[in-house]
C-alpha cells in the first residue's frame, strides 16, 4: 500500500509540476496542489491501484473515474480551489468537455500506479 501512495504522489507531483508551467489549471489558495498530491494521488487513487488486484481494471477504472468527477464537480460548484483560465485546458474547451476529460484521466491513474508498482516490484 506505501508504494502504490508513493507513487501517487510521484505520479501526481508531476502532474501538478507540469499544469502549473503549462498554466493548465490555477489555484486560488498554494496548499491546495499539496491536498491533491497527498490526499487524491496519494491517498485516494493510490489506495485504488493497491486494491487494483482485488477489483479488477474495470471496477478499479470506474471507481476512479467516479471518484474524479465528484471531485471535479465539487471543485466546479462548491469547493474553488482551481479554475482552468478561459475555460481551456490545452485543446479541451468548455467545463463540461474539461470534467469528462479529467474524468476519464483520474479513472486511469490508479491503473498506471498499479502498473509502475508492479514493475518496479
Amino acid at each position: 500500500m506505501l508504494a502504490c501512495v508513493l507513487l501517487g504522489m510521484i505520479i501526481g507531483t508531476v502532474t501538478e509540476v507540469t499544469a502549473r508551467t503549462c498554466r493548465l489549471w490555477l489555484y486560488h489558495r498554494p496548499y491546495t496542489p499539496v491536498v491533491n498530491v497527498i490526499g487524491m494521488f496519494g491517498l485516494i487513487m493510490g489506495g485504488l491501484a493497491a486494491a487494483a488486484g482485488h477489483l479488477g481494471t474495470a471496477a478499479t477504472f470506474s471507481l476512479a473515474a467516479a471518484i474524479g468527477l465528484v471531485y471535479e464537480l465539487a471543485n466546479l460548484h462548491v469547493l474553488d480551489w482551481w479554475y482552468f483560465p478561459d475555460q481551456r485546458m490545452a485543446v479541451v474547451r468548455g467545463h463540461t468537455a474539461i470534467v469528462l476529460t479529467l474524468t476519464l484521466t483520474w479513472g486511469l491513474v490508479p491503473l498506471m500506479i498499479a502498473a509502475a508498482r508492479g514493475a518496479w516490484s
